[in-house]
Parts: structure tokens; C-alpha cells; sequence
């Protein structure tokens, strides 16, 4: 039931004035904007953990180069914010239980958690993050996390639809997890480009209260 009340919540953001749809082309950018921390006080995603405050980079760095570092640390209630107005959030966490169409889950007895990630477009362009990459880990040793293949859509695996500037995409993704280690996980964006840097926020998922 509860993965429904998320799935409502990605519908009703995908349904919005600004849901994403089509465009005609991605936009290119020559700078390599860093993203920042701002707080984003109505998220419901869960309780935060503190988050460091990003450093700069000034420069354009290699897509392999940046793969091998560390990302930029948020806590679940922050907006990581780019210079060029590209933004990524965590819009939603929930401890919940695998379905029967759910594949992926036999480690944890079908204990999952489902996160919805926002990606918000408020550049001057329209935006492709269909290359993105959305991973997760959880506990002190950061164990990874398997997505969960759902047959029925529900949950995906990633970002599909190009964002026209000025609108918002989400994308509702089930990770493998045990209730037990839920407390503490780690999901990572990598929108997989040469322009914007990997992040990574780091919260509590939130528990079922029924």
C-alpha cells in the first residue's frame, strides 16, 4: 500500500505543470558547474545526515576522471544544486516489501526500499538524462544495494524521457535492502555526462507506520 502512496506521489509530479515530456534536442554546455547544498525543508524523504559542504570545481574535468572520485555528500533533506540550474533531489524513501512481480529480492526475504529521485531542469535547454546512473548502498561498510526489477513498471530503473527547460522528472526505483539496515543507506546520482559531477545522498529511509 505504501509503495502505492509513492507511486501516487511520482504520478502526481510526472502529472504536474512541470512534469516532464519530449524535446527535440539535449542542450550543450561548456562549463562544469559544481553543485551546492540547499535545504529543501518540505521533503519527506526521511531524517538527513550532515552533509559536507561541496567544493568547487572551477574547471571541466574527463567523464573518467570524475567516475574515480569521490561524489558530492547531501543528507536526504538537501537540493544538490548546480551553476546552470540543474538540481537533483530526494523526493521520497520508504521501507517496503517486494511484490510478487518484483525480481531481485531473495537476499532480503523481498524487503526493499523504494527512493524517488527528482531531477529538477532549470536550465536553458532541454536535458537527456537517459545515460544517468541511479545506484545505492546501505550500512557503515556500504554494502550495494540490487535493484529491483519490476515487470509491471512501477519501480524503475532510471531516468527514460528527455526534460524540457524549466520542467521536473522523477524517477521511483526498489533497491534490495534489509529493513534491519534501512536506518543508514546511500544513493547515488551520476547523470553520467562531462558537464555535471556525481552526488550522493546519504539519510535514513523512511518506515512503514503500517
Amino acid at each position: 500500500m505504501y509503495r502505492r502512496l509513492a507511486f501516487v506521489l511520482s504520478c502526481l509530479l510526472l502529472c504536474a505543470p512541470a512534469a516532464c515530456s519530449g524535446r527535440d534536442s539535449a542542450g550543450q554546455r561548456s562549463q562544469s558547474p559544481a553543485p551546492t547544498a540547499t535545504s529543501s525543508a518540505s521533503s519527506p524523504a526521511g531524517t538527513s545526515a550532515p552533509s559536507a559542504t561541496p567544493t568547487p570545481t572551477p574547471t571541466p574535468t574527463s567523464r573518467q576522471s570524475r567516475q574515480t572520485e569521490a561524489p558530492e555528500e547531501f543528507g536526504f533533506d538537501d537540493v544538490a544544486q548546480f551553476d546552470d540550474g540543474m538540481s537533483i533531489e530526494i523526493a521520497f524513501t520508504l521501507v517496503d516489501k517486494a511484490k510478487p512481480t518484483d525480481k531481485g529480492t531473495e537476499a532480503t526475504n523481498g524487503q526493499i526500499v523504494v527512493v524517488v529521485v527528482q531531477l529538477n531542469n532549470q536550465t536553458k535547454d532541454s536535458y537527456d538524462p537517459s545515460d544517468s546512473r541511479i545506484t545505492c548502498s546501505y550500512g557503515a561498510d556500504g554494502t550495494p544495494a540490487r535493484v529491483v526489477v519490476d515487470k509491471t513498471g512501477e519501480l524503475q530503473t532510471g531516468f527514460h524521457r528527455p526534460i524540457k527547460a524549466g520542467e521536473q522528472a522523477t524517477a521511483q526505483l526498489g533497491f534490495a535492502i534489509p529493513a534491519a539496515d534501512a536506518g543508514h543507506i546511500m544513493v547515488d546520482v551520476d547523470l553520467n555526462d562531462a558537464v555535471h559531477d556525481p552526488v550522493r545522498f546519504t539519510g535514513e529511509a523512511q518506515q512503514s507506520t503500517g
